[in-house]
């Protein structure tokens, strides 16, 4: 994952051999990097978003999902959000909450507007695993899962409101 984040670009790294850390690499210029977040035995960062003011991640724990968050870009905080979860997937803003799509069963989509008091917004038990991308278009919040390869898009990201926007397409 890359993102933006007061005038500098972050990097999200993937490490799944050795020492199976997950680190977030910070440049001014895109060309000179810093790492400023080490997760060990994270494996993976794989979500980057901006919300109010601050830089959010997730790594893949694989075991309990958590959220990072950072307004410098250097000091981070974590354990924000910890449901049952393997890995923070996919993480966005959407009208005034920081979302955040969960590796786990029965796809779970959860909320914040603080980034600190989490709410499960959607799950969709027939996908099974995975909500993989999120994105906003057209005024609404879409939610792309893994298994199935199935769609869902919501008009306020509220739970209950959400409906089926392209079905099975893997």
């Amino acid at each position: 994952a890359l993102m933006v984040f007061n005038g500098k670009l972050y990097a999200a790294n993937t490490n799944f051999s050795g020492s199976r850390n997950a680190t977030i690499y910070q440049s001014s210029d895109g060309s000179s990097w810093t790492q400023v977040l080490s997760q060990t035995n994270g494996g993976c960062f794989t979500a980057l978003s901006v919300f109010n003011g601050r830089l959010y991640t997730g790594p893949c724990n694989w075991g309990n999902a958590t959220v990072f968050a950072t307004a410098d870009g250097v000091n981070w905080t974590n354990n924000l959000f910890t449901p049952f979860g393997f890995a923070v997937n996919t993480m966005t803003a959407f009208k005034g909450k920081i979302y955040a799509g969960l590796y786990a069963n029965g796809t779970p989509l959860y909320s914040s507007p603080d980034g600190s008091q989490w709410t499960n917004v959607f799950s969709a038990s027939s996908d099974r695993n995975s909500i993989t991308n999120l994105a906003v278009f057209n005024g609404k919040l879409y939610a792309g899962t893994a298994v199935n390869g199935t769609i869902y898009s919501s008009s306020d990201g509220a739970g209950g409101n959400w409906q089926l926007s392209l079905s099975n397409t893997g």
